[in-house]
């Protein structure tokens, strides 16, 4: 279900081109890739696309943390 919703909101990123977007939700689905490799699985179940999500936003903000403290 998650997963529908990702791909929607990629596509309508893409067509209104709102570039945030796109690459906030490509970097998910590189992400998702990632991890459907990894767990050897071709579909995530909510919870674990959840918690997948989470993880992405602690290491987008720990690595805009981290730029800000260099500039």
């Amino acid at each position: 279900m998650l997963v529908e919703k990702v791909e929607e909101d990629f596509k309508i990123a893409m067509k209104s081109k709102d570039q945030l977007k796109v690459e906030t939700l490509r970097m998910l689905k590189a992400a998702l890739a990632n991890f459907l490799i990894e767990k050897r699985k071709e579909r995530p179940e909510d919870s674990e696309l959840l918690s997948l999500i989470q993880k992405q936003v602690i290491l987008a903000n720990t690595n805009h943390h981290r730029l800000s403290f260099k500039n």
